[in-house]
């Protein structure tokens, strides 16, 4: 839960707010599917702006995760993140080592497009996508190429083509990704729409879609990312917390 991308630098003229970090809705979620639920939040923001409400509504105020601490990051199974456009290279720093201590990270969306921008290293090295720069696709669906069979997205097959609204991410130049990716699904013009990666001890799940609800895919609701998160904690897709 973002403090800087809810208030800071916006491209639409206005702040972001937790609107598109699914603050409120991904914490009742994953919370009803029985996960023990912890914001990670940039340290002394928890008193600040709207975040406070968000806590409170939640049951999270006694349960914040300094998210500029890698060794407090690393204490969680697998951390989830939405469409957090402003990233703290701190927190990117801290979630990098954390990864690559074991712990996993669901990304839905993009992260720190807009600070510290695309092609930052801080950025790169939680992505595994290199010479990145920010891709503006638009708000028409794309058709989605299944390459790769995997737990997560059982019932698909390679070569099936799904409808996913695609509308912005981080492209690789020249399709620069790091060896230890495995995309599971290709949209022109060579953008990676949804990809796995064992990042040192750590598993990273990157969905590269603006809409957390894809009717194009055959799981409704949180289905799809609670069997992600499950993939990246190192446990059965289909376990129960």
């Amino acid at each position: 839960m973002s403090h800087f991308t809810a208030t800071g630098p916006s491209w639409i003229g206005k702040p972001y707010r937790y609107t598109g970090q699914a603050s409120n809705e991904a914490a009742r979620a994953l919370s009803a599917a029985n996960f023990d639920v912890y914001a990670v939040i940039e340290p002394g923001t928890e008193h600040m702006g709207e975040l406070p409400s968000i806590l409170r509504d939640n049951g999270l105020v006694d349960k914040t995760v300094d998210g500029f601490n890698p060794d407090a990051v690393a204490g969680l199974d697998v951390v989830i993140v939405f469409t957090v456009y402003n990233a703290r290279t701190e927190m990117l720093e801290a979630l990098d080592i954390a990864i690559q201590m074991g712990t996993g990270l669901v990304n839905l969306g993009s992260i720190g497009i807009g600070i510290p921008g695309a092609g930052d290293p801080a950025v790169e090295r939680v992505t595994g996508l290199k010479n990145s720069r920010y891709f503006w696709r638009g708000f028409t669906d794309a058709e989605v190429t299944v390459a790769e069979s995997h737990p997560i997205i059982d019932g698909l097959l390679p070569g099936d083509v799904v409808t996913i609204g695609v509308r912005d991410g981080i492209l690789p130049a020249s399709g620069e990704i790091a060896d230890d990716v495995t995309v599971l699904m290709w949209s022109e013009p060579g953008y990676p729409t949804l990809y796995v990666r064992q990042h040192g001890e750590g598993r990273i799940v990157r969905a590269q879609w603006f809409r957390r609800f894809q009717p194009g895919l055959p799981y409704p609701g949180y289905t799809l990312y609670i069997r992600a998160l499950n993939w990246a904690a190192h446990r059965d897709v289909d376990a129960i917390w």
